[in-house]
C-alpha cells in the first residue's frame, strides 16, 4: 500500500466549515478537515486536525530517517542531528506552528 507522496499543506478555499489538505506539488486535494458540531469538532479542532493531516508525510519521513540507515539497514541514522531537526520541524507542523 502506498499513499499520495508529500509534502502536503493546508489550503483554505473559502469553504466556511472545511480546510483542504493538498499536495504541495500540483495541489491535488487528498483530504479535508471539517467542522462537525454534532460530534464536538469546532473550528479550532478542525484547524488542528488539518495541521496534523498535512504533517503526516513529514512525520513519517522523519521517523524513518531516525530508525533506519538505508545503506546498512541498521537502526542507526548516520546524521542523527539532522534527523532530529527534521522530526522537531515535523512535530511543529503537526501542531500548527
Amino acid at each position: 500500500m502506498s499513499h499520495t507522496p508529500g509534502p502536503y499543506k493546508v489550503e483554505d478555499y473559502g469553504i466556511l466549515e472545511a480546510l483542504d489538505i493538498v499536495t504541495v506539488n500540483g495541489g491535488a486535494v487528498i483530504g479535508s478537515a471539517c467542522v462537525d458540531t454534532e460530534r464536538g469538532v469546532d473550528y479550532v479542532q478542525m484547524a488542528a486536525n488539518a495541521a496534523l493531516f498535512s504533517a503526516a508525510p513529514d512525520l513519517l519521513a522523519a521517523a524513518r530517517a531516525l530508525l533506519s540507515n538505508p545503506t546498512t539497514g541498521s537502526l542507526v541514522k548516520t546524521d542523527a542531528r539532522q534527523a532530529m531537526t527534521d522530526l522537531i520541524n515535523a512535530i511543529a507542523k503537526a501542531e500548527g506552528r
